[in-house]
């Protein structure tokens, strides 16, 4: 089971994908999806570990809305260059 640390870990990349991002639309989803990761680490230091699944599946329902808008500007992107 993922901790508090992996977490962390996969908001900083979602920064770093913000940071990164020429599209407004795929920079505002990577700090959305930040915000969740880093939310999802806080809860999981607050919850025994038998309660931490549930934020895991939680924080990848929460991502897996924003993929397909990531995946389109991202397409997008690539099809200008």
């Amino acid at each position: 089971m993922a901790r508090a640390n992996d977490y962390r870990e996969y908001a900083k990349k979602c920064f770093v994908w913000a940071q990164q991002a020429d599209a407004e639309e795929l920079r505002r989803a990577s700090l959305e999806m930040a915000s969740y990761w880093m939310e999802a680490a806080m809860r999981t230091e607050c919850l025994s570990d038998g309660q931490t699944g549930a934020i895991a599946d939680e924080v990848t329902e929460k991502a897996a809305r924003h993929r397909p808008a990531m995946v389109s500007v991202t397409s997008q992107h690539r099809q200008q260059s």
